[in-house]
């Protein structure tokens, strides 16, 4: 008696072509990579404000600060995205109330709980060196 295989036995439209398969896996890929590379390279709006840190503007020429921005993201690779340094500074920001007062805060917290980092022989608290960075990103 001959076998037959497990293919044979599917009804007709359960059955798949070459060509059918390779376009369905193609289609699943791109719905799947899209909307993730979209989310890592797409750009966001925010505010000209959170890339200006205005406290290190008064003491520091714009090169300085794009420099210890460059210097902040090379220690912190991980942060070399503008969506995520934005998101990063919302997190300590309300999006929605993103002014000098907002930002003064956060500042003035990272140096309450000791958040700060060492950028260039600076102390700075984390939110003024990802505004640093934030700037060196988009003023190139």
């Amino acid at each position: 008696m001959k076998e037959k295989s497990i293919y044979c036995l599917l009804p007709t439209p359960l059955r798949l072509k070459r060509r059918h398969f390779i376009f369905l896996t193609s289609a699943g890929i791109a719905a799947i990579g899209i909307p993730v590379l979209y989310s890592k390279l797409g750009s966001i709006e925010f505010p000209q404000l959170l890339a200006q840190p205005e406290l290190l503007e008064s003491i520091w020429d714009r090169d300085t600060i794009s420099g210890i921005g460059q210097a902040y993201l090379e220690t912190h690779p991980s942060e070399d995205r503008q969506n995520r340094l934005v998101k990063l500074l919302y997190q300590d920001i309300p999006q929605d109330k993103v002014d000098a007062g907002q930002i003064a805060e956060a500042i003035k917290r990272d140096f309450q709980a000791g958040d700060l980092v060492e950028v260039d022989g600076w102390i700075l608290s984390r939110t003024e060196a990802r505004q640093c960075a934030l700037f060196s990103l988009t003023s190139s």
